[in-house]
């Protein structure tokens, strides 16, 4: 048995799934980081993520304030531009490779979940940005207590409601991506094993719409 598992090594079904995954990955993650490289605030005392955080029209404005209208101008519109890719990027990673990426069938059933979180912390991130755009842009530093910190606050609970979305999605993904490549394909979801072990080890299996006997 081994030595026909050697011979079949890696089994077609494996170089497929990595070809699924490299190529998703690579669109998300290319278009992320092209997309995410212009939204970086390096003016700003402490960087971007302060300016969001600050939570006060004081704190806010004097963490921007090394940073011309103009830098501000070109943060927003990367920064939407890149959200606009992560949120529906995480999203369809969750909703494509959850389903088959975890053994345990409430993991393969929160796929929908955590894609809905992902574009969830995208409209946390357009409040986000947008009251930076509206409160900060263009606000010199002397107005700021003119400005109120109402906005200030919402601005920095959009951020933290944003990241505490961000993180278990973006872990969701990975590993979802990560199973999806390396789950034998002999494994079933329920935990048991194919009858037809030889046939799945050389890449015609559970995972085949035709003959599959996959079941929950």
């Amino acid at each position: 048995m081994a030595d026909a598992w050697s011979e079949h090594w890696p089994p077609r079904r494996y170089l497929i799934r990595l070809l699924i995954a490299g190529i998703s990955i690579g669109i998300v993650g290319g278009l992320a980081w092209i997309t995410g490289s212009g939204a970086e605030l390096d003016c700003a005392t402490g960087g971007v993520v302060t300016v969001e955080t600050a939570f006060t029209a004081t704190a806010t404005t004097e963490a921007a304030e090394p940073c011309t209208d103009s830098q501000i101008s070109d943060h927003v519109s990367a920064d939407f531009l890149f959200m606009i890719v992560y949120g529906p990027g995480l999203a369809v990673l969750c909703w494509l490779f959850g389903p088959h990426g975890y053994r345990l069938r409430p993991l393969r059933t929160a796929s929908t979940t955590m894609a809905v979180l992902a574009l969830l912390a995208m409209v946390f991130d357009a409040i986000e940005t947008a009251l930076i755009w509206w409160k900060v842009d263009g606000r010199p530093a002397e107005e700021a207590d003119g400005l109120g910190d109402l906005w200030f606050n919402v601005m920095t609970m959009a951020a933290w409601s944003k990241f505490l979305l961000l993180v278990p999605v973006i872990a969701y993904a990975v590993v979802a991506v990560c199973g999806f490549v390396s789950r034998p394909g002999w494994i079933r979801f329920d935990g048991g094993y194919s009858d037809d072990s030889d046939s799945d080890r050389d890449g015609d299996g559970p995972d085949d719409p035709e003959g599959s006997d996959e079941t929950d």
